[in-house]
């Protein structure tokens, strides 16, 4: 079954940055044209947008994966793969004295940099001790696997929701506007 100590609580980091920024999404994909540019990738809107949507997909799988338990080794691997290109564009865009906004958890003040280099430290030793730490194992057991996909396809869930809110409000706002004009005036 499931042990608390196989579950890593950069789980919980990567899910909420990966909803936070599917509700800004514009700056995030600002974020992400900037952080291409930087790497001397000129790419358009359509190419940027699916970027976005990928690194926001691979957090939340990485959560998923984190949260479960399942395949410990693996998901601290993706994990650092992940925050070693963070690392390397943070350090990128320190070196050429570029002001990019973070964006990871949203809207946010802090820029690609020293601090976002700090962050990256204490994932990577978190991460670390993860890896060195986990049996390495699938989970064991009926329940444990459907806790473990469970959590993933909620991680999924939360996704596919969190991307269609706009879609809702916009629905939501049309709907009353509508009604407000069909109402009879008094």
């Amino acid at each position: 079954s499931l042990t608390v100590a196989r579950i890593n609580p950069d789980s919980a980091l990567f899910l909420v940055a990966a909803v936070a920024k599917t509700r800004s999404r514009a700056g995030f994909v600002r974020s992400v044209w900037a952080v291409l540019e930087l790497l001397g990738i000129r790419v358009g809107r359509a190419v940027r947008r699916l970027v976005a949507v990928l690194v926001v997909a691979y957090e939340l799988v990485l959560a998923g994966l984190l949260l479960s338990g399942a395949a410990p080794r693996a998901a601290a691997a993706a994990g650092l793969a992940l925050v070693a290109v963070f690392a390397l564009v943070s350090a990128l865009a320190l070196l050429r004295g570029r002001k990019i906004e973070c964006n990871c958890f949203g809207r946010a003040e802090t820029t690609l940099g020293r601090d976002t280099l700090v962050r990256v430290a204490m994932l990577t030793a978190a991460l670390v001790v993860y890896a060195v730490s986990a049996s390495g194992t699938w989970p064991e057991g009926m329940s444990a696997w459907v806790s473990s996909l469970a959590l993933v396809a909620g991680c999924a869930l939360v996704l596919v929701w969190t991307l269609r809110l706009p879609t809702l409000a916009t629905f939501v706002r049309e709907r009353r506007l509508a009604e407000s004009r069909a109402a009879p005036r008094r």
